[in-house]
């Protein structure tokens, strides 16, 4: 079949466009269009027009990298592209800038990225891109602005607390460890010690934000005698200011984080309601959307591996002559996914008796608290990619047996120490059936509790019944 790449190098104000065919030869020369509704309808059209001059039914494939989301309306009509059909494909920059680097470019033109892009299609041949799931990028927009809000809250709330303890020594012993509401209310008012203590109890116990988180009476007094122990009781100006600053873009940054919560359960209840993942015990629904969000249609990830490649929950290797290997977790991956799985393990910890006695186990093997948490996470995004390709909800008599197989098959590598005598992959084992590559099913082991050759931890078996 007579091919046509073509590769689009994206840039906010224009599109640079190379077709070429499978031998890499110019089928007509390279144009530039504009990156707007006009610019996408004549490219549209001038890919048709190329893919005819190669014939009838020759197969069109465009490619372009994953730049911002200057792309997104090029992909998203290009998609829809009909009646001549075109395979897209969304390319991550680093795999096209290594295979420049294949090539020996050393230099860097918009017309040289275009048909290095429609190369690495023609020599590479990698998956299409799946289109993103109605209400995908909805829900995309809302989850990571809430985690940009999350870690601007983090930031505030060191700074906040680095200048109390400056300014207001042993404040953890009179206002406690956290940054609470009335902290806030309070030192979003008044932030000098001399002012808190003209204040006075009774007038700085009554202060509130919008009648509401009243700093009260006992939280008051415990300000004003924090006050009167302060090295310095007023405060320059510009400190004052930067203190009740902070606190009110704080008490401004939760109050939007709970508006973004309420707007993402409804749009994740309205745009995918009773959603497979939503039966993990351990997963909230901000989580639950941030997955939907940043993952789409798990047919993207062919196997559980690439699944948490994509994440980056997985360690990497350092060693050298006689010093041992060390483990560290990958820095690379989808940030708000890695991110979201291991906050997600420790509420999982809580609330589902699976992951808890899997920590417990990991906890009794020797594992630090950080090891075990980063595995438990791996766990949990492995159970997920499960639940998504079988489209089943959790059974957690099939988790435990799917725990339990890999539990044997580790031990038995301890005795053999054979790696390559393991058939099956652990972790594919988790719930109703084993994907496998060829887009075929297989039954999962009957759920019999596998105990160990050699007894682990203090009960015995790798996990107990619940």
């Amino acid at each position: 079949m007579k091919k046509l790449f073509v590769g689009i190098d994206v840039a906010e104000a224009k599109f640079d466009v190379a077709f070429r065919d499978v031998k890499g030869q110019p089928v007509r020369p390279d144009v530039i269009f504009p990156n707007s509704p006009d610019g996408i309808r004549d490219l549209k059209g001038a890919i048709t027009a190329a893919g005819s001059l190669l014939g009838a039914r020759a197969k069109i494939v465009a490619g372009m990298e994953s730049t911002s989301n200057f792309h997104k309306n090029l992909a998203s009509a290009l998609y829809s592209a009909r009646p001549r059909k075109i395979e897209v494909h969304v390319i991550n920059p680093f795999a096209v800038k290594q295979f420049k680097k294949m090539h020996l470019k050393v230099y860097k033109t918009d017309k040289l990225d275009a048909h290095m892009i429609a190369l690495y299609l023609a020599q590479i041949t990698p998956k299409p891109a799946l289109p993103d799931l109605p209400g995908q990028e909805a829900l995309k927009e809302l989850t990571r602005i809430r985690r940009s809000f999350q870690e601007e809250t983090t930031k505030f709330k060191n700074r906040l607390r680095r200048l109390i303890r400056i300014h207001f020594h042993g404040y953890k012993l009179l206002l406690g460890t956290k940054i609470s509401m009335k902290m806030l209310v309070a030192f979003s008012m008044v932030s000098s010690p001399d002012e808190i203590i003209r204040m006075g109890k009774t007038k700085l116990g009554n202060l509130s934000v919008a009648f509401r988180h009243k700093v009260g009476p006992k939280f008051a007094a415990s300000l004003i005698k924090l006050a009167e122990t302060a090295p310095v009781k007023t405060l320059p100006e510009g400190t004052s200011l930067v203190i009740k600053w902070t606190a009110q873009r704080l008490i401004q940054l939760l109050a939007q984080i709970k508006t973004l919560d309420e707007n993402i359960v409804s749009a994740l209840d309205s745009t995918f309601p009773d959603h497979c993942l939503n039966s993990i015990p351990g997963l909230g629904p901000v989580s639950v959307a941030t997955i939907i969000a940043e993952v789409g249609d798990i047919k993207r990830f062919e196997t559980p591996e690439k699944f948490i490649g994509y994440i980056g929950l997985y360690p990497v290797v350092w060693e050298s002559g006689e010093i041992k290997a060390r483990f560290k977790m990958t820095i690379k991956g989808n940030k708000s996914l890695k991110m979201t799985f291991l906050v997600a393990s420790a509420a999982a910890r809580l609330f589902n008796p699976v992951i808890r006695d899997f920590y417990d186990h990991l906890r009794e093997r020797g594992k630090s608290k950080k090891a075990a948490g980063g595995a438990v996470a791996r766990k949990l995004a492995l159970l997920a990619y499960t639940i998504l390709h079988n489209n089943e909800p959790w059974n957690s008599e099939k988790a435990i047996a799917g725990l339990e197989k890999s539990a044997a098959m580790r031990c038995n590598l301890e005795n053999t120490g054979d790696r390559h005598s393991i058939e099956v992959i652990p972790h594919n084992v988790v719930n109703a059936t084993i994907p496998v590559r060829d887009n075929t099913e297989l039954p999962c082991p009957p759920n019999i509790i596998v105990t160990p050759s050699l007894p682990i931890g203090k009960r015995g078996g790798f996990i107990k019944n619940p």
